[in-house]
């Protein structure tokens, strides 16, 4: 079948009585969702009960495994690998390559990954960093030149250059390198089974939803400056419908080859030279010798405690240190024995303000370990929290210093952190760089993440992306390479570096059993919304889709300046306010965050939840 659109029959995925579940049950609104009082689970599930919210796709329990992603094909491909006898690794894997041909403009093949996962046998935590890499030609440590083109005005992806296309900024992807060698050492099945699912929905199609409609509408100029691109997205000039069926033949063509030999399908031979050929012609810089030399990382985490759970997080170039920060100021500031901040004002007014304290620090940790080695044991000790919980604990103050994260650096671990091996004490070095002004990456609703765990317990919580809708907008062999290299501060993007991010991919520990994970796709939102989920469900004991539901605030680092979302008890505005804040009305949706998250109880019973305010899908094992 050539690319393009066919309209008609719904592929369905496999034979998966959770998936035509979730899809009969999606869109269904948060206050629906939240009225109704059965949960859609497919035969074998443990059902919900009458307490618990009827979430229709949005929520689901399931002790043989739990998966949790941005879109319904993505979690049919990762529950199909459980029901295989694959592990949270192959699931997760097999997810995010169907996330690459189904969520284009959020995530994908020419972007980057990075998740946590806890092996429940071996009592291992590891962190896979597959963050994108700048090329090796001395023009990427100049200032870009001034873009041109004509302005678009009213499109949501429209800057500097007026088709929102930005070819400097797309760096080596990491994303199929990363997932790749993950599975290789941590899976159980085969590349080609793993691989399988993105491939048929590549192959034959998948259907267009609304998000996905909305979402391609808001990128057009991105999709109309490159024929192929427009061809494929806007067949006719027109941006395809909701119920449309979109075909990407090439793409299958680059996924069969990457089933068959692996990652040098992707790194070597032809696709990196045709993807830097189309990169230079569009003013880019990338060569196909800087594919060959991409290595991706297996890191150790980030460990913190907190309420006798200990939390392991994706450690710099990744934000896991500043969720640490935000528990310890909740718990030392006496936060967490307050009540929800939905209708306890006072509570809402001290999370906003431990994770306004949090935002500030996080610079601290910015930057990338190859070249701006950070404090991540310093940053996520409950010492160096000792000394910021001040700024929670007393007046507003509309300039916040920031923290040293450095002179706790070689604290005494808590035992839980020793067990798990954590990331190793770092020695501190001048930076003649920097630290510079903060990243591009302030803005936006993209970025994809998702949780799985499998029946004996290992779990895992990746999050990946191509920066911004449909990344650079380059399209090259059937993928959008990313828009990484706009995650780099001022004067910090240097040949064969690799950036930070604000993502947070986090899980938490009771003794050696996993117990919580969340993290969220959203850019700026990620580092606020993620702490929130994880306190509502540790700390206030919410049902994880109650606590992903709930409405959250998004207070600025500089200044008093707060998105918050409607939901919260009038009492809760007017404290926000009288403490300095001034709050600013933001609708739920899309771009507030969506989190992914799950709860596996005592009992045994994994609980996953997807955000509201997105498409995302949970399901179960049958």
């Amino acid at each position: 079948m050539p690319d393009g659109v066919r309209r008609g029959a719904f592929l369905v995925p496999g034979d998966s009585a959770s998936y035509i579940c979730a899809m009969r049950t999606l869109h269904v609104s948060a206050v629906v969702l939240l009225s109704l009082a059965t949960a859609c689970a497919s035969p074998g599930s443990v059902a919900s009960s009458p307490n618990d919210p009827s979430t229709f796709g949005k929520r689901v329990e399931s002790r043989r495994g739990v998966i949790v992603t941005s879109a319904t094909d993505a979690s049919a491909a990762g529950i199909a690998m459980l029901e295989q006898g694959g592990n949270a690794i192959d699931a997760a894997v097999a997810a995010s390559f169907a996330l690459g041909v189904v969520d284009p403009s959020q995530t994908g093949l020419g972007g980057y990954a990075v998740g946590v996962a806890w092996m429940a046998r071996d009592h291992r935590a590891e962190v896979m960093e597959a963050m994108g890499q700048v090329g090796a030609d001395p023009a990427w440590g100049q200032p870009d030149p001034p873009r041109t083109g004509i302005v678009l005005s009213g499109q949501a992806a429209t800057n500097e250059g007026g088709d929102g296309r930005d070819p400097r900024a797309a760096i080596v992807p990491g994303f199929v390198a990363g997932l790749l060698e993950w599975q290789a050492v941590r899976g159980k099945l085969t590349r080609a089974q793993v691989l399988a699912p993105a491939i048929r929905l590549a192959r034959e199609g998948f259907i267009v939803g609304p998000l996905n409609h909305r979402l391609f509408t808001a990128s057009i100029p991105k999709l109309k400056v490159d024929s192929e691109a427009a061809a494929l997205f806007m067949p006719g000039g027109q941006v395809l419908k909701v119920g449309d069926r979109l075909v990407q033949t090439r793409l299958a063509g680059l996924l069969e080859a990457i089933a068959r030999d692996g990652p040098s399908a992707f790194y070597a031979g032809d696709v990196p030279r045709v993807i830097a050929a189309k990169s230079r012609s569009v003013g880019g810089l990338l060569d196909a010798a800087d594919f060959a030399v991409y290595k991706p990382a297996m890191r150790r985490p980030s460990c913190s405690t907190f309420l006798g759970y200990t939390v392991l997080g994706g450690p710099s170039p990744v934000s896991g240190p500043s969720i640490s920060e935000v528990l310890h100021l909740a718990e030392l500031s006496g936060l967490t024995s307050m009540g929800n901040p939905t209708t306890n004002a006072s509570a809402a007014v001290k999370m906003a303000d431990a994770i306004r304290v949090s935002l500030v620090d996080r610079r601290i940790v910015g930057g990338h370990p190859e070249w701006a080695p950070a404090p991540v044991r310093g940053f996520t000790s409950a010492a160096f929290a000792e000394t910021r919980v001040g700024a929670v604990n007393g007046g507003y103050r509309d300039t916040l210093p920031r923290g040293d994260a450095w002179k706790f650096e070689n604290e005494t671990l808590p035992a839980a952190c020793v067990a798990v091996d954590p990331y190793p004490a770092t020695q501190r070095v001048s930076r003649t760089d920097g630290p510079g002004d903060d990243a591009a990456e302030m803005n936006g609703s993209q970025t994809s993440h998702m949780v799985v765990v499998d029946a004996d317990h290992n779990a895992v919580s990746l999050t990946s992306s191509v920066g911004e809708l449909f990344g650079s907008g380059v399209y090259a062999n059937g993928i959008f390479l990313n828009s990484s290299g706009g995650l780099f501060a001022r004067g910090e993007r240097k040949p064969l570096r690799k950036p930070g991010s604000s993502i947070a991919p986090t899980l938490l520990l009771e003794g050696n059993e996993v117990r919580f994970g969340a993290g969220a796709g959203g850019a700026a939102y990620i580092p606020t919304a993620v702490p929130q989920a994880i306190l509502r469900m540790a700390a206030w004991k919410q049902d994880p889709f109650a606590a992903l539901a709930a409405p959250r605030l998004h207070p600025s680092a500089n200044g008093p300046a707060m998105e918050i979302e409607q939901g919260f008890a009038l009492s809760v505005y007017g404290a926000l306010r009288a403490h300095g804040y001034v709050p600013t009305n933001k609708v739920a949706n899309l771009q507030f965050a969506g989190v992914a998250a799950f709860w596996v109880r005592p009992d045994g019973v994994i609980v996953g939840a997807a955000d509201p305010r997105r498409d995302g899908i949970a399901m179960g094992v049958r």
